[in-house]
């Protein structure tokens, strides 16, 4: 057995790049053994807690700062199953947690587990935006793996709510918005609604990834006078447009 006492994570400097920074110290063991008389991969486990732990990134030359509650790792490998955990807790904010197995790691290769996101607040960008631009909203998703790692599967639903972005980039003044992907299997469905100041948007959508080289995404948009305003341009959309910049009721040129 090995175990890591107090390593912080300063000591990588020297291998990171400029855009990225990291602190916080890590404490964890590993137990892992290899029986050469027989064949297979080797039986053990991993364990990694960490302390304090805090990464900025530099997006678009403004810092994005993550701190950590909670940043615990592991991973294992028995009776022929590979398994990997995480419990992630943002500090002043929601958490991530979940498992992925695969089993028959060197033949089938049979996927199983959970990913979870309980309340994660997306405010969390809003050190990247410019001076008057935030984003705002809640995200939730219980998502179940299946299938295989050729044939990947997915089960379960994701949600945006109270979504809320301000920005000089948005064509329209977005109000508190919903978002929700359900997914089946090899397959998907979007529905949401984006409602602005003059009317909303609602969103339909579906994708399939049944054949993995060949998958298809489609989405849908339907909207009763919602006016987006893209530069030097005005559209209208119509009640029964099928895309979002398609069968507009009117184009007007802006300044001229």
């Amino acid at each position: 057995m090995v175990n890591l006492n107090r390593f912080d994570l300063a000591m990588l400097k020297p291998f990171m790049p400029d855009t990225t920074q990291a602190s916080g110290i890590f404490s964890g063991k590993a137990d892992v053994s290899w029986d050469t008389t027989k064949e297979g991969l080797p039986q053990g486990n991993v364990t990694l807690s960490g302390r304090n732990v805090k990464v900025t990134q530099t997006v678009n030359d403004a810092p994005l700062p993550v701190a950590f509650e909670t940043l615990n790792l592991s991973a294992d490998l028995h009776n022929n199953r590979a398994e990997l955990g995480w419990l992630i807790r943002l500090t002043n904010n929601g958490q991530f947690d979940g498992k992925v197995q695969v089993s028959d790691p060197q033949g089938r290769r049979n996927l199983g587990g959970n990913v979870n996101m309980r309340n994660v607040n997306l405010a969390m960008v809003n050190p990247i935006f410019s001076r008057g631009e935030k984003a705002a909203g809640m995200l939730n998703a219980r998502l179940r793996l299946g299938g295989d790692v050729q044939s990947p599967q997915l089960f379960g639903q994701l949600q945006l709510s109270a979504l809320d972005i301000d920005g000089n980039f948005m064509p329209f003044e977005m109000q508190p918005s919903q978002l929700t992907m359900n997914f089946s299997g090899t397959r998907s469905t979007l529905a949401g609604i984006v409602r602005t100041q003059q009317g909303q948007i609602n969103l339909n959508g579906n994708a399939d990834w049944s054949q993995i080289d060949n998958w298809r995404a489609r989405v849908t948009a339907k909207g009763s006078r919602v006016r987006i305003t893209v530069p030097r341009w005005c559209v209208w959309m119509s009640r029964r447009m099928s895309s979002l910049m398609r069968h507009l009721r009117c184009l007007r040129w802006m300044g001229v």
